[in-house]
């Protein structure tokens, strides 16, 4: 096989999870979510910018899987994630006015708003704004786990659901 200098971005490398999703496989394409999360994938740019920038495509993605299996309030938990990465790498770009947008209250309520309605809990919504709308602004240096740790303790809060 020859070799080439092409480089592909992480979409190129998310078309697999979502092909084995299709076949079935739902276990194979989350361990590929997972991976290209904790290994990359070749020929990515290892800039703490870009990096996030791809975590954010990757969550997003992770976000649709659970999605299309019916789990939406677990999905919640992989949208916060998405936009914690996207409003980290704009800041890190020198992104000012898009990252600035990203600290505002409404735009925390639309992002919440976008994936809520599908987890059929009637209450919730403007607590995990609120919360989002504080986690992105106090963002400097908080790990993504903790991120994580706190919105999956803020659901199991506002009862069952899927």
């Amino acid at each position: 096989m020859e070799r080439t200098s092409t480089q592909y971005s992480v979409k190129h490398f998310l078309r697999v999870p979502m092909l084995l999703q299709l076949d079935g496989r739902a276990e194979e394409a989350w361990a590929e979510y997972q991976e290209l999360l904790s290994s990359g994938y070749p020929g990515q740019m290892r800039s703490k910018d870009m990096i996030l920038m791809d975590s954010y495509q990757i969550y997003d993605k992770m976000r649709l899987h659970l999605q299309r299996e019916g789990r939406a309030k677990e999905a919640v938990v992989y949208h916060v994630l998405s936009i914690v990465c996207w409003s980290r790498a704009l800041r890190l770009q020198n992104r000012s006015n898009e990252h600035e947008h990203t600290l505002t209250r409404e735009y925390a309520a639309v992002q919440v708003e976008k994936v809520w309605r599908r987890t059929k809990l009637s209450t919730g919504a403007e607590g995990l704004a609120s919360m989002l709308h504080d986690l992105l602004n106090g963002l400097e240096g908080m790990q993504l786990q903790s991120v994580e740790h706190q919105i999956r303790e803020y659901l199991d809060g506002c009862g069952t659901g899927r």
